[in-house]
């Protein structure tokens, strides 16, 4: 049997964590610490994959590097305000999602891979014993896990808190038209806010963390693909993916956590739950399924003007308070102990300490930031 919060047990917690005043916060570094265009390829699985940073930029991305049987190689970009951040063997430029621009591979779209960053807590609990820095692997010894046979996971952290659908998602998301050319910073957006960023078939959109964290799911539809854009401010990772079935059913928020990161629902069928993390069926019809991955690339809105022109943003829905969401969310950053349970507790790093992990859902690989100097 999992353990159980009730809602009011989930909010009185929330309400002891409190949304403090802004100077209160301790605002989370940057995402990159390095100021110059850097890649590291490694493989996870049998996935080979290449990791681009650039904290000078704020890009932190990764892409798989095998297409059509093969596996390519990049060298790093750093063209100032343009998007194109590798170069393959071929000669092609790809810009920051994946799109080959010019060269033999002109059109192509670089497959894409779950990866992103989260609290060290949820990638040491999700994934145990994971090279860290590429350094050998560490194996608990003493970790015992436990299953049932409702779920394909380890039941040891499995939590319920908010309760299934409590936490309403965004399913008919408004948008503002923004060009960096003509228009001033849109009302409402602050200078460190991260937004994610999504670009399908020349639909390129961006997605407000503090928005995101009221909803935790916004479904939509980008270049005319179903997506939903995740994030779990419990475990601090967002993700996108495509959103199941050919009909691109939309996705719930079921209020379970698993190693404190969201388990998300088939709102068509109700049954079927994903991790957020890892896009992994845990439950239900869909199991030995994955959702499939969407490049992405997450950065404050002060590197979003200078990456793109043209652009639309995500308006809040009129029941959400942003800026109560915004320093909810940035206090949830700096609170330990963090509250809720992980399979294993990895010692190697402060819980609260923001990684980066590329998984192919069963495995991972975790990379400190200071690994990309």
């Amino acid at each position: 049997m999992h353990k159980l919060i009730t809602p009011s047990l989930l909010f009185a917690f929330l309400f002891l964590l409190g949304c403090p005043d802004d100077d209160q916060i301790v605002v989370t570094p940057g995402i990159m610490p390095e100021d110059r265009a850097f890649i590291l390829n490694e493989t996870v699985g049998t996935t080979d994959y290449v990791i681009f940073s650039n904290g000078r930029r704020g890009i932190l991305t990764a892409f798989q590097r095998q297409q059509e049987g093969s596996s390519l190689d990049f060298t790093p970009l750093d063209n100032g305000r343009t998007q194109e951040i590798l170069r393959d063997g071929t000669g092609t430029s790809y810009d920051i999602f994946g799109y080959g621009r010019g060269g033999e591979n002109d059109g192509l779209l670089l497959k894409a891979i779950p990866q992103g960053t989260a609290f060290w807590l949820v990638f040491g609990g999700l994934f145990p014993g994971a090279p860290l820095d590429n350094a050998p692997i560490v194996i608990p010894d003493t970790l015992e896990l436990r299953y049932n046979a409702t779920y394909d996971i380890p039941i040891n952290s499995l939590f319920t808190g908010a309760g299934f659908g409590i936490i309403a998602t965004l399913d008919n998301p408004e948008f503002m038209d923004y060009n960096r050319r003509t228009e001033d910073i849109p009302e409402g957006i602050e200078e460190d806010d991260i937004m994610i960023g999504v670009s399908l078939n020349g639909d390129t959109r961006l997605y407000p963390a503090p928005i995101l964290a009221a909803h935790e799911i916004v479904n939509d539809i980008v270049g005319g693909i179903p997506v939903a854009i995740t994030y779990s401010p419990l475990s601090g990772s967002a993700r996108v993916w495509r959103r199941p079935e050919a009909a691109g059913n939309p996705l719930g928020v079921t209020g379970m956590l698993a190693n404190s990161a969201m388990l998300m629902f088939d709102q068509t069928v109700e049954a079927n739950r994903y991790h957020q993390i890892t896009g992994r069926c845990v439950a239900g019809f869909c199991r030995d399924q994955y959702l499939e991955p969407v490049n992405y690339v997450a950065t404050s809105w002060r590197h979003w003007r200078n990456l793109i022109s043209e652009v639309k943003i995500l308006l809040p829905s009129p029941s959400i308070d942003v800026d109560r969401a915004r320093r909810m969310d940035a206090r949830i950053k700096t609170t330990v102990p963090h509250g809720f349970p992980v399979d294993f507790f990895d010692t190697r790093l402060p819980e609260k300490v923001r990684t980066f992990g590329v998984t192919d859902g069963r495995t991972g690989e975790m990379f400190t930031l200071e690994q990309f100097q």
